[in-house]
């Protein structure tokens, strides 16, 4: 990502230290910069593993959408085409990983490792906090069933968007689509 510059870059520290690093984050290695000058240097990544939640729910979402779309006779395409063209970015990727079949059948974008590691964290966060995340925890519980999926299968792994494949199964269907 950072080759390609498409990170967000969040930096966070004393302003004169922000400003120094800020010309080589935006159009170098990154796309845009999120400035948390003055803000103590971990709130970068409080900020990182909050904004987790937010991917999460999104994912979940998108793959819900998708799932009840197939189920009530609403094409892929049409579902696909609305969350790309209404809120783009993520909202599409995710979309088009789910509808294509990428989910099951490319390299993953996020390991579903990964993504429980983080969950952990954030999960051990909310608990601290007593927060409670009930969206984000029904996510885990689907991310748990990717990776369950994929020890069956003893494929290794799994992606985080595979949570459309465990939404499929939990609605009585096939964790791979035909795609």
């Amino acid at each position: 990502m950072a080759e390609a510059g498409k990170l967000t870059c969040v930096p966070a520290g004393a302003a004169t230290s922000v400003a120094r690093v800020k010309p080589f984050c935006e159009g170098v290695i990154g796309r845009a910069v999120v400035d948390l000058s003055s803000e103590e240097p971990g709130t970068a990544s409080h900020l990182k593993i909050i904004c987790n939640v937010i991917v999460v729910g999104l994912i979940e979402a998108v793959a819900e959408a998708h799932v009840l779309a197939e189920k009530t006779g609403l094409k892929s395409e049409c579902l696909q085409n609305a969350l790309s063209t209404v809120w783009g970015g993520p909202y599409g990727i995710y979309s088009n990983r789910m509808s294509s079949g990428d989910y099951h059948s490319k390299k993953p974008l996020v390991s579903i490792d990964m993504a429980l590691h983080i969950a952990g964290d954030i999960l051990a966060l909310a608990k601290k906090s007593d927060t409670e995340l009930s969206g984000y925890q029904a996510g885990v519980e689907h991310m748990r069933a990717v990776k369950e999926h994929y020890a069956k299968e003893s494929n290794g792994g799994g992606d985080i968007s595979g949570i459309y494949g465990a939404v499929r199964a939990a609605s009585r269907m096939q964790f791979e689509n035909s795609k």
